[in-house]
């Protein structure tokens, strides 16, 4: 089962997530999308060095996944144009990817492709 990690404690959201790298791309789903079946980004404030400006964090078994947007430069951007986003963990596990297609597919305006 995944489950959305959602804390107002960006130091401890930022622990689990260290270590964590883009291991699959997604095509399809909008920003909105995204937040009708998962709500508002776990971290909803840009990166330090700007190429992030939304990440959804969630646990899947006893690992730490994350969906976010990858260098669109604007929030604008983001939110209103992006159709291709980042999932990251620490290791390659296609059964996360499966199941989060399976959870979003009727939540998307578009077809989801994993690659």
């Amino acid at each position: 089962m995944i489950k959305v990690i959602k804390s107002h404690d960006l130091d401890d959201l930022y622990r689990k997530t260290a270590g964590t790298h883009k291991i699959y791309t997604m095509k399809g789903p909008t920003y909105q999308d995204l937040c009708r079946y998962f709500g508002e980004p776990t971290i909803n404030k840009r990166s330090g060095d700007d190429k992030v400006y939304c990440t959804w964090v969630f646990e899947y078994g006893d690992k730490v996944y994350t969906v976010y947007d990858w260098k669109t430069f604007s929030e604008y951007e983001t939110k209103n144009n992006l159709r291709t986003w980042s999932i990251g963990g620490n290791v390659r596990y296609m059964d996360f990817a499966v199941h989060f297609i399976k959870l979003l597919r009727d939540y998307s305006s578009q077809p989801l492709i994993i690659e």
